[in-house]
């Protein structure tokens, strides 16, 4: 960061390596990877050996991704009414908002619509939810989404719902590598939290 410029460091060589490693894991997991068409169907495909729908050893991968996107009430004001002759004044941030914080399969958002009904209504009795999507109303008074928040997403309603629509295969959830996304445990040891000086806790 130089003052007054913002520098995003896709370039830094450390970022180059990071990416160039998670292009080499991808590719090699390729083999593995389920394809679908288009209306969710999956397609047939030769996997390697061993690595078969609930096999003991490997098992075909469906990716997962998330995505997130920001709604907030001051989004793109560009008219308002005002008195006459009178300046308007735009407010100075964005205001409260609405997090859409989903999942994604290859073909489709990550929900359980594509079952039957009944099946739909069974798997709800048994707490798993209709989809994996949340929506939260974040402001200075409700607080922001978190990463832990984002967990609870992950385990609570993203993989029951997976799990539930193709039992017998392995899943890879992808996620960005943004700051709100990062959780720890409790008794994690993290240098940002660590004293400078002697003393303290």
């Amino acid at each position: 960061m130089r003052k007054g410029v913002f520098i995003d460091g896709h370039e830094r060589p450390d970022v180059v390596d990071y990416r160039q490693q998670f292009v080499a894991e991808m590719h090699r997991l390729s083999p593995y990877l389920v394809e679908f068409e288009s209306d969710g169907k999956i397609k047939d495909k030769s996997y390697p050996a061993n690595c078969e729908v609930g096999g003991s050893e490997d098992r075909p991968i469906i990716v997962i991704t998330h995505d997130e996107s920001i709604f907030s009430a001051n989004d793109g004001k560009r008219k308002a009414w005002g008195a006459e002759n009178q300046p308007f004044l735009r407010p100075k941030g964005k205001g409260k908002g609405i997090m859409v914080s989903d999942f994604l399969l290859p073909w489709s958002r990550l929900n359980l619509f594509s079952l039957p009904k009944a099946r739909q209504e069974e798997l709800q009795g048994l707490g798993i939810p209709l989809e994996a999507a949340v929506l939260y109303e974040y402001g200075k008074e409700e607080g922001y989404w978190d990463g832990k928040m984002l967990l609870e997403q992950s385990i609570g309603r993203a993989l029951p719902i997976a799990e539930a629509l193709y039992p017998g295969y392995k899943f890879l959830f992808l996620f960005d590598n943004a700051t709100s996304h990062s959780v720890y445990s409790p008794d994690a040891l993290r240098a940002s939290k660590m004293n400078k000086g002697e003393g303290g806790q």
